[in-house]
């Protein structure tokens, strides 16, 4: 009995599955970590891709990753079947597919991890179930949503009440999984999200838009929740937006590759000024042991081998060509010197600037 109704449970299911792969509508599900687990025939077709090929796959393989996070915070739990709007899914060869979503979280059976069921309808198909209307409505929340800009609105207070996924993805809250539709995210806020020397500028901002100023003056930050990442925000006063109780709408780009070439032309200026102040200060030591070593030569010319003080000076002398050798060195290092091609033992040099090389490298 129990092997028949195996068998019958394996049966429906290869016929379910059947349905799913001849539907006219696409359809796929992913879980709470953003990882496809299943993509019927139908859509995988209009990608050019094997529906086997994008099991277990992540979603950022199947769309940007601002319609990654769109479609996350969408799909609220408990939710009724709900339009997603326009996404555009990456084929196999790059193209896009402009088309449709519907989805809704789900129950698999035997998994307690939460699951999310979507249906795919091409745009092309669209104009003959919407309205002229509400089609442009839902390509410009696409607009809104996959802007490579962050956009979001703010109150007085600092709390966000609405922003698109570049905007998360800025804050450090975009990722390839999390819960999917996690409204907790749309009441961070944004002075808990930034640096402390930026609040100050902030608050002026948002001051300055809660009068409706027209202009106001873009505020650098950097961001706490990942230390790396910094931007910069555009404020605008949020006039239409008062029911909301938004004051401005935030326009938010990162600043990040920026701020580091910034720091790393920072760096090389200093570096360059370290090296002409070793040139200038290896120039002026130069003389200095020419003027010892022409002395030195003038008292070991006047005396003899057998003199008590002959080796000592010596002494003098060699160590004086040391320092001149590293001197050489300082000023090859700095640029400041006439370079000459010649033919050199590679030992030899590396057994002679093995002193500075070792004060550079450090012990590590």
């Amino acid at each position: 009995l129990e092997r028949a109704q195996r068998d019958l449970e394996y049966k429906e299911l290869t016929n379910a599955v059947s349905q799913f792969d001849a539907a006219p509508l696409g359809f796929f599900t992913f879980n709470s970590e953003g990882e496809l687990s299943y993509m019927n025939h139908t859509l995988s077709s209009w990608l050019g891709r094997s529906d086997r090929m994008m099991e277990g796959r992540l979603l950022s393989d199947l769309m940007p990753m601002e319609g990654v996070q769109l479609l996350q915070q969408s799909l609220v739990p408990h939710a009724s079947l709900r339009s997603v709007q326009y996404y555009d899914l990456i084929c196999e060869d790059g193209s896009t597919l402009s088309t449709i979503l519907y989805g809704r979280p789900h129950e698999i059976v035997g998994s307690d991890e939460p699951h999310y069921g979507v249906l795919a309808l091409r745009a092309e198909d669209a104009p003959q179930l919407f309205e002229p209307q509400r089609m442009t409505e839902m390509r410009l929340e696409q607009f809104y949503q996959t802007a490579p800009i962050g956009i979001a609105t703010i109150n007085g207070s600092g709390d966000i009440s609405n922003a698109n996924g570049s905007f998360r993805v800025l804050l450090g809250q975009g990722g390839q999984g999390g819960q999917a539709g996690n409204e907790a995210e749309l009441t961070d806020n944004l002075f808990e999200l930034i640096d402390i020397s930026a609040k100050e500028a902030l608050k002026t901002a948002l001051e300055g838009a809660a009068d409706g100023s027209a202009v106001i003056s873009p505020v650098d930050v950097k961001f706490n929740l990942n230390g790396e990442r910094s931007g910069r925000l555009y404020l605008s006063p949020a006039r239409d937006m008062a029911e909301d109780g938004a004051v401005a709408i935030i326009y938010a780009i990162d600043t990040s590759k920026q701020r580091a070439l910034e720091e790393q032309f920072a760096q090389s200026q200093k570096m360059q000024a370290v090296g002409q102040l070793a040139g200038g200060i290896a120039h002026d030591f130069n003389n200095v042991l020419t003027a010892i070593i022409g002395y030195t030569d003038l008292l070991i010319g006047s005396h003899r081998p057998t003199d008590p003080s002959f080796k000592d000076m010596m002494h003098i002398k060699q160590n004086a060509n040391r320092a001149a050798r590293l001197v050489r060195q300082l000023l090859a290092f700095s640029r400041q010197q006439t370079l000459r091609l010649e033919v050199l033992s590679l030992h030899d040099v590396i057994k002679d600037v093995t002193a500075m090389l070792s004060r550079l490298l450090g012990d590590k």
